[in-house]
């Protein structure tokens, strides 16, 4: 995974620590922090120096982590993921735990998104 300056079009850090391809990535509110997803079946926090803060394995995905977003409340920092197990899955920052699974897709979870108030996803 690469961080890249628009402007000058050039890559300013490498993110090496997911053993597949990484299939989303997210800043988050304050820019301070990134979360990654991909084939490994991980999701991965890094700071924007390249460094990997992180890995939420707990309650983890079993499949392939297809998407992620950051909700945009500072308050109560969370991130939403969607699997091709069919589950999304809503994770707090500030325990690094996974606080619900949320059940029903018949099919991979491709996408998710989060509520301009973080109340909805």
């Amino acid at each position: 995974m690469r961080l890249w300056d628009l402007n000058a079009g050039v890559t300013t850090r490498r993110f090496v620590s997911h053993r597949h391809d990484v299939l989303s990535v997210a800043f988050s509110p304050d820019n301070r922090q990134i979360v990654s997803a991909g084939r490994d079946n991980k999701l991965k926090m890094w700071n924007v120096k390249g460094d990997c803060m992180y890995t939420l394995e707990k309650d983890a995905h079993t499949d392939w982590v297809n998407c992620v977003r950051f909700s945009p409340t500072l308050t109560t920092p969370l991130i939403v993921s969607g699997s091709t197990d069919s589950l999304v899955k809503v994770w707090s920052l500030t325990e690094f735990r996974c606080m619900s699974t949320l059940s029903g897709h018949k099919g991979s979870v491709n996408t998710v998104t989060v509520s301009p108030d973080g109340s909805l996803c």
